[in-house]
C-alpha cells in the first residue's frame, strides 16, 4: 500500500486501500499498524486532523480492529 507522509510528531505517513477499507499508518518509530474496515470519510478526517495521533488514539484505537506491528 502507497502511503502519504504527513505532518506530525509521533506519525509518519498514512495510507489508505479503498477495496479492502484499510488505513495503514507508519508510526514515527518505524512501527506499521493497519486499522479495518474503515470508511473513506475516517481516513480523509484522519488526514485533515489537527493532530494525527490524537485522532489515531480517540477514534481508530477504540473502534477500528488492528493489525501491527507489520513487517512491511
Amino acid at each position: 500500500m502507497q502511503r502519504q507522509a504527513v505532518v506530525s510528531k509521533s506519525i509518519n505517513s498514512v495510507g489508505y486501500d479503498r477495496s479492502a477499507r484499510i488505513v495503514e499508518i507508519e508510526f514515527a518509530g518505524g512501527a506499521v499498524y493497519r486499522f479495518a474496515p474503515v470508511p473513506v470519510y475516517v481516513y480523509r478526517e484522519l488526514l485533515d486532523a489537527p493532530s494525527k495521533g490524537v485522532y489515531v488514539n480517540t477514534v481508530l484505537k477504540p473502534r477500528y480492529k488492528s493489525e501491527g506491528p507489520l513487517n512491511v
